[in-house]
């Protein structure tokens, strides 16, 4: 007669027995994989690195051989899987959708307060954008230029001769990048 493994037993039964030890109905040769596995699973929620996992295990049982150890991390991700598959990164898209969602239906409602706490929950959700220095392989590969007007005429200027470049011409450059312009540059540009 062919004996159930641990996976293979109800889970109900395996409940019970997780509940109460003393007074449980699993068969006497599983549990000490029953014992295992919980160990397993309590180790993977604080060490989510299976060899870790094992490593700790193996120090626990001491007769324990390292594939059997192995052995029963997989089966603790199997019994308990909640916890050891939870996939954050489709978890995070799918928030972000429920809570874009919920800003369109807000703004179609014209429901502005529902509106603005949408917002909050999606700035809240994303978290801030991490700065991030410019890479200077990018650099290498792809050269940035900067276009500067001068007389209706486009001048390109490299970004590494713009950074070699004196202080004060720099200067002289960027403020005149930004400048005001009257009501008939305005016309101009609008009729062009």
């Amino acid at each position: 007669m062919s004996r159930k493994a641990l996976e293979d037993q109800d889970h109900l039964l395996i409940k019970d027995a997780i509940l109460d030890p003393e007074n449980h109905p699993l068969p006497a040769h599983l549990q000490e994989p029953l014992e295992r596995t919980i160990q397993a699973a309590k180790l993977l929620d604080k060490n989510p690195v299976q060899k870790h996992a094992v490593a700790i295990l193996q120090v626990k049982y001491p007769k324990l051989s390292r594939s059997q150890a192995f052995e029963d991390c997989k089966r603790a991700m199997r019994i308990f899987n909640s916890i050891h598959t939870f996939d954050y990164d489709w978890w995070h898209h799918w928030l972000l959708q429920d809570i874009a969602g919920m800003i369109m239906e807000a703004k179609n409602e014209k429901n502005l307060k529902a509106w603005a706490m949408g917002h909050k929950n999606l700035l809240t959700a994303m978290g801030e954008r991490p700065e991030t220095e410019l890479d200077a392989k990018l650099i290498e590969k792809h050269p940035i230029t900067i276009a500067v007007q001068v007389n209706n005429q486009t001048v390109n200027i490299d970004y590494n001769q713009f950074l070699k470049m004196p202080v004060e011409a720099r200067k002289v450059i960027t403020d005149n990048l930004d400048q005001e312009i009257d009501d008939v540059q305005a016309e101009e540009i609008m009729n062009s």
